[in-house]
C-alpha cells in the first residue's frame, strides 16, 4: 500500500486503505505491549483486543458488541 500510495499520491481510496492498515498494525503492536506487561490489568488487555476485532470487522451483531463492551468496561471498573 505505501507504493501505490507513492505512485498515485492523489488518490483518495489508495490513501484511505493505507491509513486503515496503518491503525490496525498499530493496534496489534500495541496489543503485543500491553499482552506481556503484567501491571496491565486483564480487563485492559481484553479491551484492546476488542478494539482489534472491531477494526477488523467483526461480524457480531451490535448488541452482541455492546454485550461484550459492557463486560469490559465492568472488570475495568471493578
Amino acid at each position: 500500500m505505501e507504493a501505490a500510495k507513492r505512485f498515485t499520491p492523489g488518490d483518495a481510496e489508495i490513501a484511505k486503505i493505507h491509513k486503515d492498515i496503518l491503525e490496525v498494525v498499530s493496534a496489534f503492536n500495541q496489543y503485543d505491549v500491553l499482552k506481556d506487561d503484567y501491571q496491565i490489568i486483564h480487563g485492559f488487555k481484553r479491551l484492546a483486543a476488542f478494539s482489534i476485532i472491531n477494526a477488523l470487522g467483526a461480524g457480531d451483531s451490535a448488541s452482541e458488541r455492546d454485550k461484550n463492551f459492557n463486560s469490559i468496561i465492568e472488570e475495568i471498573s471493578k
